[in-house]
């Protein structure tokens, strides 16, 4: 909640924050504005004694299908409309590799 009241009165203009019990994610616009969202959270989690997972803590560029990143067990990817527009873009969802080991070895027992 210190997050999120911090993110209103700080961060908002640098990007959206989407968040799921103690997962997030920060969706912004540019390059600067991730790196400068990145440097906002971590100082916030830093005065509440947290710091991020170094592993799971990437700025990643999405247009024209160049990154992806993982989120609630879903792999996540902007990819071009094919039959709508080509121009357009949508952010398209899948389930995670490791998600679906974990189906995989419930399925085996």
């Amino acid at each position: 909640m210190r997050l999120d009241r911090h993110w209103r009165a700080e961060g908002q203009e640098l990007g959206e924050l989407v968040r799921y019990a103690d997962d997030f994610v920060v969706l912004c616009k540019t390059e600067w504005k991730a790196k400068a969202a990145h440097r906002l959270v971590e100082q916030q989690l830093g005065v509440l004694g947290l710091e991020l997972h170094p592993d799971k803590t990437k700025v990643v560029d999405l247009r024209r299908g160049r990154g992806s990143f993982e989120f609630l067990g879903c792999t996540l990817r902007k990819k071009r409309s094919i039959l709508r527009n080509p121009r357009w873009s949508f952010l398209q969802r899948w389930p995670s590799p490791k998600a679906m080991k974990r189906v995989a070895a419930a399925s085996t027992n």
